[in-house]
């Protein structure tokens, strides 16, 4: 695997720069062929559950211009995991979504000019954005087909 580094400058009054860590499979060569192609739905061989994860880091220089704004360095970020298998007659799916926002942010997030209407702990945030939770989803899943009495529509 190799790592695409991008920066992106957005010509603003707000100078916004951020760099993506994305991973992409090595390019082809003629000393290295492409890998053979894949199903993101398949299950892998030989297992019983399939396994997906994505997530993102951005690293960005955040520059507010006017007397209520500020430069900072803002690292936003999350990570999702999923991991399903059959179970009896339906299957189960076991989701999680985190980020570690609240110690690369700090507990007030980071500055946005004119952003109103959001809460932090109870009391109102102007001028910034919040942090996400570290915990924001943890689930656990059945799903199983419905019964043949007529209640359910035909897919």
């Amino acid at each position: 695997m190799t790592v695409l580094a991008e920066l992106r400058v957005f010509a603003t009054r707000t100078a916004l720069i951020s760099v993506f860590l994305l991973y992409f499979p090595h390019p082809a060569t003629p000393q290295t062929p492409a890998p053979a192609p894949h199903d993101h739905a398949a299950i892998p061989a030989g297992s019983s559950w399939h396994l997906m994860q994505d997530g993102v880091v951005f690293f960005n220089f955040n520059h507010q211009g006017s007397p209520r704004g500020g430069d900072e360095l803002a690292v936003q970020n999350w990570w999702m995991g999923m991991a399903e298998r059959a179970a009896g007659t339906g299957r189960l799916k076991f989701t999680l979504m985190l980020s570690l926002e609240p110690a690369t942010l700090g507990d007030d997030g980071y500055r946005e000019i004119f952003q109103v209407g959001e809460t932090l702990d109870g009391l109102p945030l102007i001028d910034r954005q919040h942090p996400h939770d570290f915990l924001m989803q943890a689930a656990v899943v059945w799903r199983t087909p419905g019964d043949d009495a007529g209640l359910l529509p035909d897919p």
